[in-house]
């Protein structure tokens, strides 16, 4: 029965450590952790003088009846300084603080630069709005190889229908057609009403503004990400030195056991089950080790870094909030999903204006000069002449205009549903996540408390070890309870801090300013 009662607690151990990385997984984003070197534990005290033929509380024979010689047992345990430097130690790599993670993130994340490039293109197709009210030159030279020149002899052409003695003076031949054309033509073109083309620019300044708050969205949600993954692993950092405790406590558990056997008051397998422990901690210690690197891999990718960074603990958490009702009113002006909702509105109706503006009459100008190369031909041909036109386009009937307009209206009622979706969904998310939080800070006082207490069970349950009144089973049960407390209130820790970033993250804040 003993042994089945010693089996619980390691069980109970793995499903904590288990517990405490579901927690960081479950985040939108992994992180890693900075590790602190773990304080070595005090050195459990002498153990407590017994008679060399005491009788085992255990049930074991006498410790100076029937034991063999200490040699083997006390070889195989290490002194405390050379297990500590068998402890597998974290991949190295530079201090990030947070605002350093955000900054990072801002200016390397290709999801942030990709979004950049949409607001670049943006202004481009605002700049293009604008240079369609402005004049177009163009210019063009033609060349014109004809089969042959044509040519009016006025002087031959004539001469048969003139009376006798009669002559025209010698003239040279008229060219009425060169052979070889080459003109040159310089065009400029310019609206002078055009409605549709101002209604563009109105569109392109809505389509500007939604992506300048499509990059803030998307910034922010990535500032949470990263957020999440740092405050991750702060807390993988503390499971780390949970871990580091638990094993130099089992190296003083293992040498008072080791002492009281050699002193001939203890019983081997009081020992052995103390080696027992030391290694499950070793793995435990592992493990943690493994994790932390795992997660703080992850946020060196948030941060698109070569190096695992070593996120540093913030002097100050973000500010609790006052009120839930100061929360939905904040949100309601500072997020800025809504914010493009209600763009959504505007550039719907815009649509709409822009449909109708289909319907004015438009006015144009152009302007041509033409300029001929070659040899004007004959009958006052000019090299250079130029034209003024105006251009009046009445739209008078295009049914598909009025279908248009149908969908247009149609889409400003679907965004104005949306908007009301948003707004009637927000009141209700902000509240439960508020409560969300303020139940994480009960439960971390609760896990405190818990952590206190078996701490005190621990000091109890050593000194009866040490007092031969208790077992090495009582304290390593006691020993793991403590364990799965103090990893509790890591989790609860990491839950805590996860849920005002999510109601920061609800009203339009972003995490770290």
């Amino acid at each position: 029965m003993r042994f089945e009662r010693r089996e619980r607690p390691g069980r109970a151990r793995a499903s904590t450590i288990a517990v405490l990385f579901a927690a960081l997984a479950a985040g939108p984003w992994m992180s890693g952790v900075r590790v602190a070197t773990a304080e070595p534990a005090a050195a459990a005290p002498g153990p407590a003088p017994a008679g060399a033929g005491a009788p085992s509380t255990t049930g074991e024979p006498a410790a100076g009846s029937e034991q063999g010689p200490p040699g083997p047992d006390a070889g195989a345990t290490a002194s405390g300084e050379e297990r500590a430097e068998e402890l597998p130690q974290p991949t190295p790599g530079p201090e990030v603080t947070l605002d350093e993670a955000f900054e990072l993130a801002r200016a390397r994340h290709p999801q942030l630069r990709s979004i950049r490039e949409e607001l670049v293109q943006a202004d481009a197709m605002l700049a293009q709005a604008w240079g369609a009210l402005l004049p177009r030159v163009s210019g063009q030279i033609m060349y014109t190889l004809n089969d042959q020149a044509t040519v009016i002899d006025f002087a031959s052409g004539f001469a048969d229908f003139l009376p006798p003695g009669m002559t025209l003076p010698e003239s040279e031949p008229t060219v009425i057609r060169q052979q070889h054309i080459v003109t040159a033509q310089l065009q400029i073109q310019a609206p002078l009403f055009n409605m549709p083309i101002l209604s563009a620019i109105d569109t392109a300044r809505l389509g500007r503004s939604m992506a300048g708050l499509a990059e803030e969205e998307a910034a922010r949600q990535l500032l949470l990400g990263v957020a999440t993954a740092y405050y991750g692993a702060l807390s993988a950092r503390e499971l780390i030195n949970v871990q580091a405790d638990a094993f130099d406590k089992a190296q003083n558990r293992l040498k008072a056991a080791q002492a009281r056997l050699d002193a001939g008051a203890g019983v081997r397998i009081d020992v052995a089950r103390a080696e027992l422990e030391l290694e499950s901690a070793r793995l435990a210690h592992e493990a943690a080790v493994l994790g932390f690197d795992n997660v703080r891999q992850a946020l060196a990718g948030l941060l698109v870094m070569d190096e695992l960074p070593m996120p540093v603990e913030p002097e100050l958490d973000p500010m609790p909030p006052e009120s839930a009702d100061a929360l939905v009113e904040a949100a309601g002006e500072g997020r800025t999903d809504i914010e493009l909702k209600r763009l959504a509105i505007d550039m719907a109706e815009q649509n709409l204006w822009s449909t109708w503006t289909e319907f004015f009459p438009s006015l144009g100008m152009a302007w041509t000069l033409q300029s001929e190369l070659t040899e004007p031909a004959g009958f006052g041909g000019r090299a250079n002449a130029w034209a003024l036109v105006f251009v009046l386009s009445i739209p008078i009937y295009d049914q598909s205009r009025y279908g248009e307009l149908d969908q247009r209206r149609s889409e400003i009622r679907q965004a104005e549903i949306d908007l009301e979706t948003a707004l009637l969904g927000l009141d209700t998310e902000i509240r439960s996540a508020y409560r969300s939080w303020e139940s994480s800070l009960t439960t971390i006082d609760t896990a405190e408390r818990q952590v206190v207490l078996a701490e005190e069970a621990l000091r109890l349950a050593e000194a009866g070890f040490l007092a031969g009144a208790a077992t090495s089973l009582d304290v390593d049960d006691a020993q793991q309870r403590v364990n799965a407390a103090r990893i509790n209130v890591a989790v609860q820790r990491y839950q805590s801090r996860m849920a005002l970033l999510k109601l920061l993250f609800l009203i339009g804040e972003t995490p770290g300013g």
